[in-house]
């Protein structure tokens, strides 16, 4: 019987706007993760996430040690870069889906 290998998996996308990118801050068991304070909503956000925040290449840069993943900057660099990739790249298993069959 074969096993089928499941990676966790981080999904998230690139706002831009005017120049400016969204991120979330977040508070994590090493630190809060820092920024400019974004527009404020009434809505009640996720555990751990303070607010959101608008932020610039260079502020991006600036405090590159902060991010939650290397990949943050990677995927913001690989936008401006005009790197693209169409969502039917995109494969999941129908074991995942639970629908037994692809489409």
């Amino acid at each position: 019987m074969s096993t089928i290998w499941k990676p966790s998996v981080t999904v998230a996308a690139i706002i831009e706007r005017d120049s400016q990118f969204l991120l979330v801050e977040e508070e994590t068991s090493e630190w809060i993760r820092s920024g400019k304070l974004g527009q404020l909503h009434d809505r009640v956000l996720d555990f751990g996430i303070l607010r959101a925040v608008w932020m610039s290449h260079e502020e991006l840069l600036a405090c590159e040690t902060m991010h939650r993943s290397p990949l943050v900057l990677q995927c913001v660099n690989d936008y401006l870069a005009g790197k693209r990739s169409p969502l039917s790249t995109l494969y999941t298993h129908p074991s995942v889906t639970g629908l037994g069959h692809d489409r």
